[in-house]
């Protein structure tokens, strides 16, 4: 099953997206970390996950029309 979308929502999609796949591998090896492998690690992961994409996502929105900006003066 394929969702299309008009193309005025791809930079909140691209955002949304781009937080989720950076926020699931930095919860889980920082809750690792500070937490290791014990009964509390999922409880510790889904909370540490949950924070994370709260946080990112508004931070990618905001960021990522910037750094496309950025990369096409570098790569120009």
């Amino acid at each position: 099953m394929v969702i299309i979308m008009d193309r005025k929502y791809e930079n909140v999609v691209f955002a949304i997206l781009m937080a989720i796949v950076i926020t699931i591998p930095m919860a889980f090896f920082m809750t690792l970390i500070n937490v290791g492998f014990n009964n509390i690690f999922l409880q510790a992961f889904l909370k540490s996950l949950v924070v994370g994409i709260i946080v990112s996502a508004p931070i990618a929105f905001i960021v990522i029309p910037y750094v496309r900006k950025l990369v096409e003066i570098l790569i120009d």
